[in-house]
């Protein structure tokens, strides 16, 4: 075999395991770019069904009211609403007690933006075997209830810093450190901070201490 048939020889017996060689690299590209669509198609259905369910839960609470702030005109609506829902806020007020106005006007707005939590209202002065039993002395009292049983009663408004002019944002971070509702964003500074922008009290305003509730999400399921 003359010089130049050896070295066509080689070339082609080199091209030949070039070309095998890359044909077993597309194989393999394939085979990975198969597994990465197979686990990409897997976590589609996947988020899929977490969507359908997230849904599903979501009408399941706009059907028994829910991401509104509605009134019980009977006791007996009180057991239905518990039995109804997992988590439970409900305002026991007085028509002629000046703060509960206020506690309406920051519940109904954080009843529209938190669709897991059910938020009522209903007069006191109209319920009073509820009022006996859950040992009710003063008004506002919100009633914190989960999975039928009360986990807390905020009574006045001393633990929302003694003053009317706690933020909406303030109250539903107190009430997610009771689990009642899932709570997004940074805790606030005190019971003024709207969750925007650093409150500075006014002069001559109570003075406001900073609230450090503990809380964990994780413990709200």
């Amino acid at each position: 075999m003359n010089q130049e048939a050896l070295m066509q020889a080689v070339s082609g017996r080199v091209l030949e395991t070039l070309e095998a060689q890359e044909a077993q690299l597309d194989a393999q590209i394939k085979k990975l770019e198969t597994l990465e669509e197979d686990d990409l198609e897997k976590l589609r259905e996947r988020r899929l069904a977490q969507l359908k369910a997230a849904s599903s839960q979501t009408q399941k609470w706009k059907d028994a009211g829910h991401g509104t702030y509605s009134e019980l005109s009977t006791q007996q609506e009180f057991f239905d609403v518990i039995k109804a829902s997992e988590c439970v806020v409900l305002h026991f007020y007085s028509a002629t007690n000046a703060y509960c106005p206020v506690l309406d006007k920051h519940l109904k707005t954080i009843a529209e933006g938190h669709l897991e939590t059910k938020f009522c209202r209903m007069n006191a002065e109209k319920a009073d075997y509820l009022v006996q039993k859950l040992g009710i002395w003063m008004i506002p009292c919100v009633a914190l209830i989960k999975n039928k049983s009360v986990v807390h009663m905020l009574e006045g408004l001393d633990e929302l810093g003694g003053t009317d002019q706690f933020s909406t944002h303030f109250l539903a971070y107190f009430l997610s450190t009771k689990k009642v509702l899932k709570f997004d964003g940074p805790p606030p500074e005190s019971v003024l901070d709207d969750g925007v922008a650093k409150a500075v009290p006014s002069k001559g305003s109570i003075k406001q201490s900073v609230f450090d509730y503990a809380s964990d999400d994780d413990d709200y399921d």
